[in-house]
């Protein structure tokens, strides 16, 4: 899988990149009321970037306010609509409300 963004976990070590692959998911998969945070952004550069505009950078706490297609997620206090294939390149890791 080619990877185009500016952030590649591979960047990191081997293993710790390996553990943290077991536990991302794609952000649509995320039930309504669960926070993920952004771990890497997949696409061609422009995806990306656009991504990263609209508050989906890598680090980012967010919150799926409504799942299924499209779905509602709240990124910095702001909410923003999605179809499901919008998100498939972008993988998060669940957390609990901060």
């Amino acid at each position: 899988m080619q990877r185009f963004g500016r952030y590649d976990a591979r960047d990191e070590t081997d293993s710790q990149y390996r553990s943290l692959r077991s536990l991302m998911t794609p952000l649509q998969y995320l039930p309504a009321g669960t926070f993920g945070r952004v771990t890497e952004l997949l696409g061609d550069v422009q995806c990306v970037q656009r991504l990263e505009e609209l508050g989906l950078a890598r680090g980012v706490l967010i919150e799926m306010v409504s799942s299924g297609s499209p779905c509602i997620v709240r990124v910095n206090g702001t909410r923003l609509c999605f179809r499901s294939s919008d998100l498939l390149g972008v993988l998060v890791t669940r957390e609990e409300a901060a």
